[in-house]
């Protein structure tokens, strides 16, 4: 199994070189684009080594979930990094991005709101002595 986890790290850290990269570019959609992605690949990244000790079959050490603790922290705070750095971008230079998706993306996964659809956000709940099979007119 640690070899298989090794090998997603190297994949990994190969993927945010080239994202890198495109982030440095400048270019205001592309380099927030790059920046929101290495970010959900390290939140991905996160949650798939948060899995592995329920699914080992023999247990994990405690050395091990010490160690995968320690890289899910990691991996948490590189995320929070680059839709951090997404957000002060577009705080310096608000013309560039104006409009600019990947930066609203970034800001509602940094607000803690995962998800991107406007209509999960706010779930109406209705007072329970309301009935809803009455028609409007004739309730109280």
């Amino acid at each position: 199994m640690s070899a298989k986890i090794a090998q997603k790290s190297r994949f990994f850290e190969a993927l945010v070189s080239a994202y890198d990269k495109a982030a440095a570019t400048g270019n205001p959609r592309w380099s927030a684009q790059a920046r929101f992605e290495l970010a959900s690949a390290a939140e991905t990244f996160a949650d798939e080594i948060a899995s592995i000790p329920t699914k080992a079959e023999g247990g994990v050490t405690l050395k091990s979930r010490n160690r995968f603790n320690a890289t899910i922290e990691r991996l948490g705070a590189l995320a929070r990094k680059y839709h951090g750095s997404n957000v002060l971008a577009a705080r310096k230079d608000p013309s560039r991005f104006r409009d600019n998706e990947w930066i609203k993306k970034s800001t509602l996964r940094l607000s803690g709101d995962v998800s991107d659809k406007p209509e999960t956000r706010h779930k109406e709940v209705l007072p329970a002595s309301y009935q809803d099979n009455l028609p409007s007119e004739w309730s109280l």
